[in-house]
């Protein structure tokens, strides 16, 4: 540490620094102030006590300005001393490192989502159907019966709360009923009604596959029963047009489908809100007593069906349904030049299934687990930490233990009044299909394979039902490529012409034109307009070349 002290002599202007240069050993260095310019040239300086001053330690903090770096005061900037001083304090911790954490779990939260939902499961295409899973060789279902508390036998709409039944109507008009499935179809034990071509105003038709393939093999070693039935009954004014489909063991589910076509006319025409002429209400009621009758009958923990039902009269037109069977209503295309050759669909139902967002909120809220397992394209319904039921549906008769989480039998109700069709457009139609035909065939294909193409409303329900088939066979059908090879599926339809029986005509083939609407003699058949030679001479002619001088050169 140095130090300056005074030399000795009272007079000496001189001054000693001593500096500690080595432990052993010190140096001192003589330092010589200027004169002062004001001191007189022979006069001498008065000494001054500088011990007090001192250099400060290497690392201090304290330092010492040079004269010439002090300035005076700024006017313009506030007094330093009139602030208080601020204590300095630790800063705190940014709010984005809460972020970052919280964002973290949260796609942790969703990484393991995502795993237990699709990894943790893989789909045995051995054991899938479209709908559903196989249930032959599920061996844990006695175990979940606890779920099956009897909650699905009370519906929650104010439609059942009376379950009484009232023949009053029945007793005034004689019931007619009728149902086929395709295999009684295609063996010629069943055929439609007489009472069909009876009902005036309307053009009925049912279709079946006519090929519908190599009988696939069932549990048993037995072809698998069929699961499609089509049924219809004749009371009164009113007529009820049904298309089930169901999915389950395949016994079982026969015996369901047979069951909802004996029991759902006489439900809907014996209700309470019938006879107060509560359409809608008949029909949500009819739906929950075949659902409790049926479930009481045979064993529906894992089997069930997807039902539409069409119930008209002379005004309006019903439709009610749970499930994938779709009923679109085809009309003329309003657009101009387009009425008389296309139709533009209008869809009466929504599907009840996972693939729909408001669907599939309920049943996720209401306790189901939704999986898209490893080699599926869909989502299925499951019981928690369970391999059953595997629905994509969250609405059917029957299927009590999926009841249990989620899915329910009301049917949705849509009304469409019959004079709104019978203003131009007689043309008009109503066509009702299994889940898997609207899976191969969008509904603007389906009213065009329709269209004014056939003057028979039965001719149509088969052709379309057949050309379905022969899509679901196509090896390049994406539909069923999670699925097993050859599964057999139903292509059951309804079709019901909106006009009077004598203007059942089809029209013929739509011819093509080239050139204005105004000329009438350029028409050409289609082999023509689409050979390569026509396009070529339609190109020269925009280029403004006659083809023969184009030859000739």
């Amino acid at each position: 540490r140095a130090a300056m002290v005074a030399s000795s002599g009272r007079n000496s202007s001189s001054l000693s620094l001593t500096c500690p240069m080595s432990p052993t050993r010190s140096s001192r260095i003589s330092i010589v102030p200027p004169p002062s310019p004001h001191t007189p040239r022979g006069h001498s300086r008065t000494s001054v006590n500088n011990a007090h001053l001192c250099r400060p330690e290497v690392g201090s903090l304290v330092q010492t300005k040079r004269l010439g770096q002090v300035r005076g005061q700024d006017l313009d900037r506030p007094d330093p001393s009139s602030h208080p001083q601020r204590s300095l304090t630790k800063a705190p911790q940014s709010d984005l490192v809460h972020k970052e954490d919280a964002l973290e779990a949260i796609m942790s939260a969703e990484s393991q989502l995502g795993f237990l939902q699709m990894g943790l499961y893989q789909l045995n295409k051995l054991n899938a159907t479209r709908v559903a899973v196989d249930p032959a060789d599920i061996e844990s279902v006695d175990k979940l019966d606890y779920l099956m508390d009897g909650l699905d036998f009370e519906s929650p709409s104010e439609h059942c709360l009376d379950p009484q039944r009232d023949s009053e109507y029945l007793e005034q008009n004689e019931l007619r009923l009728w149902s086929c499935s395709s295999q009684e179809y295609n063996e010629g034990s069943a055929s439609p009604p007489e009472w069909f071509s009876d009902i005036e105003g309307l053009g009925i038709g049912i279709g079946f596959p006519s090929d519908p393939g190599p009988p696939a093999k069932g549990v048993d070693g037995r072809p698998p029963a069929c699961q499609d039935r089509i049924f219809g009954a004749r009371c009164g004014e009113f007529t009820v047009l049904g298309l089930a489909n169901g999915h389950g063991r395949p016994r079982t589910s026969e015996a369901l489908l047979k069951r909802i076509a004996e029991l759902l006319p006489p439900a809907l025409f014996q209700s309470v809100p019938f006879l107060r002429q509560d359409l809608a209400g008949a029909l949500i009621n009819a739906f929950h007593h075949v659902h409790c009758e049926a479930s009481q009958e045979l064993d529906l923990r894992l089997a069930g069906a997807a039902v539409t039902v069409v119930l008209i009269d002379d005004h309006s037109v019903w439709v009610a349904h749970v499930g994938d069977c779709r009923a679109v209503l085809g009309v003329p295309d309003p657009h101009a030049n387009a009425a008389s050759f296309h139709f533009a669909p209008n869809c009466l139902t929504s599907d009840h299934t996972l693939a729909v967002s408001k669907e599939f909120d309920k049943v996720r809220d209401a306790g189901a687990e939704c999986r898209k397992l490893v080699n599926d394209n869909v989502y299925r319904m499951y019981i928690r930490d369970q391999e059953i039921p595997g629905l994509t549906l969250t609405r059917a008769i029957g299927d009590r233990l999926a009841h249990a989480v989620g899915l329910h039998h009301t049917p949705s109700v849509a009304m469409v009044e019959r004079h709104t069709r019978a203003q131009g457009d007689t043309g008009s139609f109503l066509v009702v299909g299994t889940g898997a035909l609207w899976s191969v065939m969008s509904e603007r294909t389906v009213v065009n394979w329709i269209s004014r193409h056939f003057s028979d409303a039965m001719s149509a329900a088969e052709s379309l039902s057949s050309e379905a088939a022969e899509r679901w066979q196509d090896p390049e059908c994406t539909t069923k490529r999670s699925l097993k090879a050859g599964l057999p599926e139903s292509f059951g339809s309804i079709l019901i012409y909106f006009k009077p029986p004598e203007a059942a005509a089809g029209s013929t083939a739509r011819s093509f034109v080239t050139g204005p609407h105004s000329v009438k003699d350029s028409h050409h058949d289609w082999d023509t307009v689409k050979h390569k030679g026509r396009a070529d001479e339609l190109r020269r002619t925009q280029a403004r070349l006659l083809p023969a001088e184009e030859l000739a050169d």
